[in-house]
């Protein structure tokens, strides 16, 4: 009996990190936003720059208060601009959520 307890405990696991597997993925991609021709995040992040005055893009991670990896990865389109840092963005820049993605080359009618 503790035997089958335990079989059916990992299949529920796996299944679980299967599915969280798959979640993770489609943030990443946010829904098709990296594989959209006017996503422009370099654009973006240079555009904050200039706007927030700051001189490198390490400086731009601090005041977002993201990881300096995780900026270049998004400037690179390695990963997409998650809602999270664009509300970010949005509380230290006070530009509204819809000009920010226009910015950013978003043309979705919704975040996913």
């Amino acid at each position: 009996m503790e035997l089958a307890r335990k079989k059916r405990f990992h299949a529920v696991m796996l299944v679980l990190h299967l599915c969280q597997s798959e979640a993770m993925q489609a943030r990443k991609t946010s829904s098709g936003l990296l594989a959209q021709a006017t996503y422009a995040p370099a654009d973006f992040f240079d555009y904050l720059r200039s706007r927030l005055d700051l001189p490198t893009d390490a400086a731009l991670a601090r005041h977002l208060m993201i990881t300096p990896s995780t900026l270049s990865r998004m400037r690179r389109r390695q990963l997409a601009i998650s809602p999270e840092v664009l509300l970010k963005v949005h509380d230290c820049t006070r530009i509204p959520i819809k000009r920010l993605k226009l910015l950013m080359g978003d043309g979705r009618r919704y975040f996913s």
